[in-house]
């Protein structure tokens, strides 16, 4: 039996380096205290509902509400990062615009559009993992890194909801085919809206740097010099981050920029 695929999978294969790395940094630097936000919306969804505020019981009423909410959201990330990209010229920018296009794309054409969707986040995910001096920006700060976690958390669960897996738990639970969750089409769109307004305040959490080059600054987060030996020790200090591990590489920017 050839074992040297479970070898390089324990010794450090792209998918047992990747979740390392993310469970770390959920140790680290995830603020978890973020977790109770669409917690607290949900049951405020669910009250007002259930309440009938504004005809909210009526999902007709409330989904024509969140469907103009939530593309004014993602308008907003997508202006927030095209101004910062102009001013700080920090390519961080230049993918979370992209990021924005994707997604403000996906939701003016429908779900339709849903393989787009993902074929973009996995080519940025691609990008960012094999330049991640490019995302620096981005990777240094907790709050922003912790926001887009928490939109993956808002847009993972609003899927589960419109997919009907939920329900699907509820029937194995209440062994009851006809239980349906209470208000699951307002809570599904409250928290679409949701993950665009952690997609925004990502955009500006991000520190707002001196103004210089991405290159200046990676030149200064690897303590290059100028000269020869500066061009010398840049080109080995690359190599050697190009080949660091994740959790090496990802999750030090901020301590060695600051």
């Amino acid at each position: 039996m050839d074992t040297r695929p479970l070898q390089a999978f324990q010794n450090g294969g792209a998918v047992h380096r990747f979740g390392t790395s993310l469970l770390a940094w959920a140790r680290r630097d995830f603020i978890w205290g973020l977790m109770i936000v669409p917690l607290l919306l949900v049951l405020l969804i669910y009250w007002l509902s259930e309440a009938n505020f504004q005809g909210w019981q009526d999902s007709d009423v409330f989904k024509p509400l969140m469907e103009i909410l939530h593309p004014g959201l993602l308008s907003g990330f997508l202006v927030v990062s095209l101004v910062r990209l102009l001013i700080s010229r920090d390519r961080t920018f230049a993918l979370l615009a992209v990021l924005a296009a994707f997604v403000l794309g996906r939701e003016i054409m429908g779900q339709g559009s849903s393989f787009i969707l993902f074929a973009g986040l996995i080519l940025l995910f691609a990008y960012g993992n094999k330049h991640p001096d490019r995302i620096a920006s981005l990777l240094g700060s907790r709050w922003a890194t912790s926001f887009l976690a928490m939109c993956f958390v808002c847009y993972l669960t609003s899927q589960l909801l419109d997919r009907g897996v939920v329900k699907r738990i509820g029937w194995l639970i209440f062994w009851d085919t006809s239980w349906q969750p209470p208000h699951a089409s307002n809570l599904e769109e409250a928290l679409e809206s949701l993950g665009g307004l952690f997609l925004l305040l990502m955009a500006l959490a991000i520190p707002w740097l001196p103004r210089r080059s991405v290159a200046e600054r990676y030149r200064t987060f690897m303590g290059i010099a100028d000269g020869p030996l500066g061009r010398h020790r840049e080109t080995t200090n690359l190599r050697m981050f190009n080949h660091a591990k994740p959790d090496e590489r990802y999750f030090q920017i901020q301590s060695r920029t600051d």
